[in-house]
């Protein structure tokens, strides 16, 4: 493939999540500080927070059949440039999604960027 094409790709891409890519805070997991049971403190986690465009990608729904009768369960994939990690969550309209599995890299050009498919958290 040649430079030109590969740049003019990157610029492609760049113009799609700068036109169609959301605004989401990135809660990145950073640990867990351990407590004192004594003095009634617990765990407690703590996230590095950032700002990144990411793309929504609804994908096809599923049906589950459940006791009820067959209910639909969609799983929401988040387009970003950069890997989430398993306990990472993303913010979206004040609501918040949580990475529910491994980031797949896509490779367009020499740009990278990841599905990463997310559930809203509770």
């Amino acid at each position: 493939m040649n430079i030109a094409r590969v740049r003019n790709i990157e610029r492609g891409l760049d113009s799609v999540f700068r036109e169609a890519g959301q605004n989401v805070t990135w809660f990145k997991y950073s640990g867990t500080a351990a407590g004192l049971p004594e003095f009634g403190l617990g765990y407690s986690t703590t996230y590095y927070t950032a700002y990144v465009q990411a793309i929504l990608d609804r994908g096809r729904p599923m049906e589950l059949p459940t006791p009820g009768g067959a209910s639909e369960q969609g799983m929401l994939n988040l387009l970003v440039r950069e890997p989430l990690g398993k306990d990472d969550m993303m913010e979206l309209a004040t609501i918040r999604y949580r990475a529910e599995g491994s980031p797949t890299p896509i490779f367009l050009g020499a740009t990278q960027f990841y599905r990463v498919p997310v559930r809203r958290s509770e």
